[in-house]
């Protein structure tokens, strides 16, 4: 019986404690929130730099970069793929 009562105390533990430790954590700091800014800003400053950038083209420019694989060595065993003349079975 001791050891199962010492089962739930330690589950019982395990289930304050976060909640614990996310209590103890700091408020966001406002002027870091203010710094980061807003994308729905009414700026007209901010509204004509997010309009001026051509987002489309970006996006042209990376679907037309080729895609190369990693390097064999970087890969995890199991991931690299060979030819089959390896394969003896």
């Amino acid at each position: 019986m001791g050891a199962r009562r010492m089962f739930l105390a330690a589950a019982a533990a395990l289930m304050v404690v976060p909640s614990l430790a996310r209590a103890a954590e700091p408020p966001p700091d406002p002027d870091f929130l203010e710094f980061l800014g807003s994308a729905d800003s009414d700026d007209p400053q901010w509204n004509d730099y997010v309009a001026s950038g051509d987002i489309e083209a970006a996006l042209d420019r990376a679907a037309s970069r080729p895609k190369t694989p990693p390097a064999p060595d970087t890969l995890p065993a199991d991931k690299v793929k060979t030819d089959g003349a390896d394969d003896a079975s």
